[in-house]
């Protein structure tokens, strides 16, 4: 019991430091029935009155797994009943689109879901239960995609309505709270496929490195911390001198890249944040190269 009170202090700490929520917030829980969203769930339900919140569940059934997708869903079901909470459940729609991958798909159709339910019931925030562990994964994955300091970031504690209360703990840590709360959850057979780039990066890569390294994770998220800092002191800097750097217009994001031409990394370190921010995209390497190498009219429309 020692245990799990220190890991929910923690994360009561965590998300004071970055607030991710105030008294009178309304919190959609995204649970898959996996061990992090159950952790997730156990935690914010031993803080919500601390917190002064409200809680509701969030399940998309991805129907990929068959029965199995079927038995996650009635797990969620039984805990959302069990805790007297509001359930939501969305069924994963047609996929349509060739070519794109399965996880981006479905991670897209997740988010978009959570956001209508949680418009729909006067949730102020959708709460995820990625960990330090996918905060380590996601990085390395930026890193050989191609990225720049903005994706050293990793995924911010908290984006607009989104957060992120289990940051600060590792893989292992939420399994030894799983064990020392006698609470149960579903293993996701999928999640140990390497056809899936971050399976690859979680068993063949970190996995590895961990044997000689335990503490790689956190150092990596460590470093994402740092760049997180560096890059909204950038920004504080680039708006005080020059002033917003992007419109709308109608459909159209505008970035008046006159004001920006004179240096080149000022220039691709404004479009590398316009995109992420106003496109909600990741910025892959060589993306921005393009843009500078097609940029010929005063205005330009991204």
């Amino acid at each position: 019991m020692a245990m799990s009170t220190s890991i929910q202090y923690r994360v009561l700490s965590f998300i004071r430091a970055h607030k991710l929520a105030a008294s009178g917030d309304r919190v959609l829980l995204c649970a898959s029935a996996g061990k992090d969203s159950m952790a997730l769930l156990d935690i914010m339900l031993a803080l919500r009155d601390e917190l002064g919140i409200e809680i509701a569940l969030f399940h998309m059934n991805h129907g990929v797994r068959g029965a199995e997708s079927d038995a996650d869903e009635r797990m969620v079901r039984e805990r959302a009943a069990a805790s007297g909470l509001e359930l939501h459940v969305a069924a994963m729609p047609e996929r349509h689109v060739k070519g794109e991958s399965f996880e981006d798909f479905a991670r897209e159709c997740r988010y978009r879901e959570a956001a209508r339910f949680a418009g729909e019931r006067s949730c102020s925030r959708i709460a995820t239960a990625h960990t330090l562990d996918d905060q380590a994964e996601t990085m390395l994955m930026r890193i050989f995609y191609g990225t720049g300091i903005h994706g050293l970031a990793g995924m911010a504690p908290r984006r607009e309505t989104i957060i992120r209360p289990l940051l600060c703990l590792t893989s292992q840590e939420v399994y030894a709270y799983l064990e020392s709360r006698g609470i149960s959850w579903r293993e996701d057979r999928t999640n140990s496929d390497p056809a899936f780039f971050r399976n690859f990066i979680r068993h063949e890569i970190l996995g590895r490195v961990r044997e000689r390294l335990p503490s790689a994770s956190r150092s990596l998220a460590e470093l994402g911390e740092r760049a997180r800092e560096n890059e909204e002191m950038v920004l504080g800097l680039v708006t005080g001198r020059y002033g917003e750097l992007s419109a709308r217009a109608d459909d159209a994001v505008i970035v008046a890249f006159r004001k920006f031409a004179h240096d080149e990394a000022l220039l691709k370190w404004v479009l590398s944040r316009v995109i992420r921010t106003e496109l909600n995209r990741f910025v892959e390497g060589g993306m921005i190269a393009e843009i500078c190498r097609n940029l010929g009219l005063s205005l330009i429309h991204i």
